[in-house]
């Protein structure tokens, strides 16, 4: 008869210590011991040692139970959804996302996620109006330095140059953004659409935020209520 097990280390209070034995034994887990450990973490300058307390729990079950299968589907989704809630890993297990994974029917059902819509692509002229003048100041100032008989001087424009390239560069991609970017408008109306569905999509993550863990609850029964029916 095959077995298999495995250790976990749980925080050394009695309460949480038997609340993970109650969780494993769901799944057809047995305990074969339990150890409260001190292990040794560090040691300062100063000598004094530092020690981690923690209870080791090993558990075993039985690979050939006839609930075996079905029994390690039920943990891996479990511990998936406790995993997911206790992260609070929300851009994950949204409901979309749980809802056609699980199939599960709630009252979220009464709230529709609002369609999406980019942020619009505006046109902006200051940027390149900035860069602009920056790179006007840029080029004065290289023509001035390149030109002066002082060396010292001359020099600097092997640090000035660069930079002059660089904002005039940086103006010429701003422009193509200006002139492909929405105006008048044109640019009012995306940015108020843009603006409503912010609102919308708070709204719906306010209202949607406390079904969601309603769901993550659920599920979690529904599990542990098959585990108990079908480890007898």
């Amino acid at each position: 008869m095959a077995r298999e097990s495995k250790t976990v280390q749980v925080y050394p209070d009695d309460v949480q210590v038997n609340a993970e034995i109650q969780r494993q034994e769901l799944f057809g887990w047995e305990v074969i011991s339990n150890q409260r450990i001190q292990e040794f973490t560090r040691q300062d300058s100063d000598g004094t040692k530092h020690y981690e307390t923690f209870n080791k729990i090993t558990f075993s079950r039985e690979k050939s139970s006839p609930w075996y299968d079905r029994a390690v589907e039920l943990e891996t989704e479990y511990n998936l959804i406790r995993l997911r809630k206790t992260k609070e890993l929300k851009e994950i297990a949204t409901y979309s996302n749980l809802k056609a994974r699980y199939g599960y029917k709630s009252e979220v059902d009464n709230f529709e996620e609002p369609t999406k819509v980019e942020k619009p692509k505006v046109a902006k002229f200051v940027p390149f109006a900035i860069k602009m003048i920056i790179f006007a100041i840029l080029a004065v100032i290289s023509i001035i330095v390149v030109t002066a008989e002082e060396p010292g001087l001359a020099a600097m424009g092997i640090y000035i140059i660069p930079g002059a390239i660089a904002f005039f560069i940086l103006a010429m991609v701003d422009i193509k953004s200006f002139k492909n970017g929405l105006k008048g408008e044109e640019a009012k109306k995306a940015k108020k659409e843009y603006a409503e569905y912010r609102k919308q999509l708070k709204e719906y993550n306010a209202n949607t935020e406390h079904l969601i863990d309603k769901f993550f609850d659920d599920r979690l029964f529904e599990i542990e209520d098959e585990a108990r029916a079908l480890i007898k």
